[in-house]
Parts: structure tokens; sequence; C-alpha cells
């Protein structure tokens, strides 16, 4: 299973905490673990669409770096076929671009 780390940048989780008026243990004890399970289909699906709205020059805001780990994580996968690795990872080469 790929588990993206449970972390906040100071401004998301300030904001977060004083909405919410909740100390930051309670906010983590409300926010569950998640398991994804994906088809080949849909995995490619998610990584391509990700990659996309990475390469869009407006999107720069805190959470794009979660979103790389994610990335990263589900292309660096343990047990994925190298031709596969090698696809998704194709998506953040601008040299593969069309």
């Amino acid at each position: 299973m790929l588990y993206p780390p449970r972390v906040l940048d100071q401004e998301t989780k300030a904001l977060a905490l004083q909405a919410l008026q909740l100390t930051e243990e309670e906010l983590w004890a409300m926010i569950p673990e998640i398991e994804l399970t994906m088809t080949p289909a849909t995995t490619l699906a998610v990584v391509g669409n990700l990659q996309l709205s990475l390469r869009h020059p407006g999107n720069t805001g805190p959470n794009t770096e979660r979103v790389r780990a994610l990335l990263d994580m589900i292309i660096n996968q343990e047990g994925l076929d190298p031709r596969i690795r090698a696809l998704l990872a194709a998506g953040d080469d601008p040299t593969f671009d069309v």
C-alpha cells in the first residue's frame, strides 16, 4: 500500500486548525488513512491527469509538492514493470510533449 506523508504546510495547518477550532492532534484523528486500489487503466488516467495539472503555470500552491510526492510513490512502487514506470515517468518529461 502507498501511504503519503501526514504533513501539512504551516499555513494550511493553521487555517484548518483555526477554522475547525481543533488542536493538531484532534485534526489528525479526524483524517483516516486511505488505502487505494486502482486498475492499471485508472492508474494511468490518474497519474496522467495529475501530471497535467502540475504543469499548469498557475498551479503553484502548497499542495503541489504533496501531489508530486504521491506521483513519485506511485511511479516508484515496488514490483512495477520498468516499461510501465518509464511510461508513467514520461508524463513529467517535456521531451515527450506532442
